[in-house]
C-alpha cells in the first residue's frame, strides 16, 4: 500500500480509539511521505490536514488547530467542512469578524450546511449584541443625566429607547433557540419560540424567516412564502430569508399567471398578514372571499383549490370550528388527492377529536404522499403517545 495512505489510514484508526498523540504522530509521518508523485494520482492532503485540526481542537488546543484548518483550505478552496470549522475555531479565540466570514464562505459553498447556519446566526447576534449592550450603556447614562438635570421629558425619551433595544435582544435569544430546536429537528418547539419571539418583538426579521423555514419544511410553499416576504420587508437585508425565498418552487405561488384576478391575490396576501397576526376570524373572511370569486373561475385548477382550501381549513382550525374545518381538508383531499398537507389537516381534525386510530391513519397517508412533510411525522409521534 501507499506509504501516505497507510499512516493517514492508521491515524484515522488511532484517532478512534483517542490514541491522539499516536495519531499525530501518524500524520506527521503520512505527510513527510507525501510526494509530487501521490498529487498526480489524484491524492490530496485535505483529510490529513482537516484530521490533525479536529484532533488539537478536540484537544482545546485551538491556536495550532488554526494552521491545520487553513492548510486544508488551500487544498480544497470550497470545501464546506474547512470553512466550517475555521468559522469554529475563530469562534473559540474570541474572533467574531474572522468566524462570520468563514461561516458566511461555508454558507456560499453549501447553503443547506444547517450547522454552518446556526453558528453564523450565533455570531451575528453576539457581534448584534455586543452593539446593542454598548448602546445599552449609553443610554442609560443618558437618562441618568437627564433625571439629574431634571429634564424627564428627555430622560424618558432614553428610557423608552432602551426598553426598545432589550426587547430586541431578548427576541434575538428567543430566535436563537428556536435555532437549535430547528437544528435537533424539533420543529414543534422551534415554532414556539419563534411565536414568542414574534410576539416579544412583532418587528423581528428572523422570527418570520424562522416560521417561514419550518413552512417549507412542512411543503407549505405558499405560507413560506408569505413568511419569508415578510421577514424581507421588515429586514432587506436578511440572508437568510432572502435564501429561503430563494430556493423555493417559482410556482409556488397558487395564483400566479396574468389569467388569475388581482382580487384573488389581493385577499389571500391579507389572509395570510392576518393569519400572522393571530387575527384569524378576520382572515378567514378574506379566504372565504377568495374562495368564492375563485370557484367563478375555469382557470383554477385542483392544486389552486386545494391549498386555498387547506388555508381556509388551518384558519377554521385555529378558530376551534372542527366540522368546518373538517369539511375543508375532505373537499381539498377530493379536488387534489396527492395533498399531503390535507392529510394533515384532517388528522390534526380528528387528534382534536381524540379518534387517534383515525388521526395516525391520515398521518401515516400524508407520510406516504410525501415522505418529507415533518408536520405529519411530528403529529404521528404525538399520536403514538396515546396508543
Amino acid at each position: 500500500m501507499n506509504r501516505y495512505l497507510e499512516c493517514l489510514q492508521s491515524a484515522i484508526r488511532e484517532s478512534k480509539e483517542n490514541n491522539h498523540d499516536k495519531a499525530l504522530a501518524l500524520l506527521n509521518e503520512a505527510e513527510n511521505a507525501f510526494t509530487p508523485l501521490e498529487k498526480s494520482a489524484g491524492l490530496s492532503k485535505e483529510e490529513l490536514f482537516m484530521l490533525r485540526g479536529s484532533i488539537l481542537y478536540n484537544q482545546g488546543n485551538f491556536d495550532a488547530a488554526l494552521p491545520s484548518y487553513e492548510a486544508a483550505l488551500k487544498e480544497n478552496p470550497e470545501s464546506t467542512d474547512a470553512c466550517l470549522y475555521l468559522g469554529k475555531t475563530f469562534l473559540q479565540l474570541g474572533e467574531l469578524e474572522n468566524a462570520k466570514v468563514m461561516l458566511q464562505w461555508a454558507l456560499k459553498n453549501d447553503d443547506m450546511n444547517q450547522n454552518a447556519r446556526l453558528l453564523l446566526q450565533k455570531v451575528e447576534a453576539t457581534l448584534q449584541d455586543g452593539l446593542d449592550a454598548h448602546r445599552s450603556d449609553q443610554l442609560l447614562e443618558s437618562a441618568y443625566n437627564d433625571f439629574s438635570r431634571k429634564d424627564y421629558s428627555s430622560a424618558l425619551k432614553s428610557v423608552q429607547e432602551l426598553e426598545e433595544t432589550y426587547k430586541e435582544q431578548y427576541a434575538s435569544i428567543l430566535n436563537f433557540r428556536a435555532f437549535i430546536y430547528m437544528a435537533k429537528n424539533n420543529q414543534e418547539m422551534a415554532r414556539t419560540y419563534f411565536e414568542k419571539a414574534k410576539t416579544v418583538n412583532p418587528e423581528s426579521s428572523q422570527a418570520y424567516a424562522g416560521l417561514g423555514e419550518i413552512l417549507y419544511i412542512e411543503n407549505k410553499d405558499y405560507e413560506a412564502k408569505k413568511m419569508f416576504e415578510i421577514a424581507i420587508r421588515l429586514n432587506p437585508d436578511n440572508k437568510f430569508a432572502l435564501g429561503g425565498l430563494n430556493k423555493l418552487p417559482k410556482t409556488s405561488s397558487i395564483f400566479q399567471g396574468s389569467k388569475i384576478l388581482k382580487f384573488v391575490e389581493q385577499m389571500i396576501s391579507e389572509a395570510f398578514d392576518l393569519f400572522s397576526k393571530d387575527a384569524f376570524d378576520s382572515a378567514l373572511e378574506k379566504i372565504t372571499a377568495a374562495e368564492d370569486e375563485l370557484r367563478k373561475r375555469d382557470d383554477a385548477d385542483c392544486v389552486m383549490m386545494s391549498r386555498l382550501l387547506n388555508f381556509k381549513g388551518s384558519a377554521q382550525l385555529k378558530l376551534n370550528l372542527l366540522n368546518e374545518a373538517r369539511m375543508s381538508f375532505e373537499e381539498a383531499l377530493t379536488v387534489y388527492p396527492e395533498s399531503s398537507p390535507a392529510c394533515v389537516g384532517l388528522a390534526d381534525v380528528f387528534s382534536r377529536e381524540r379518534n387517534f386510530d383515525a388521526a395516525k391513519t391520515m398521518y401515516e397517508w400524508a407520510i406516504k404522499i410525501n415522505p418529507q412533510n415533518e408536520a405529519a411525522h411530528i403529529g404521528l409521534q404525538s399520536i403514538l403517545k396515546y396508543r
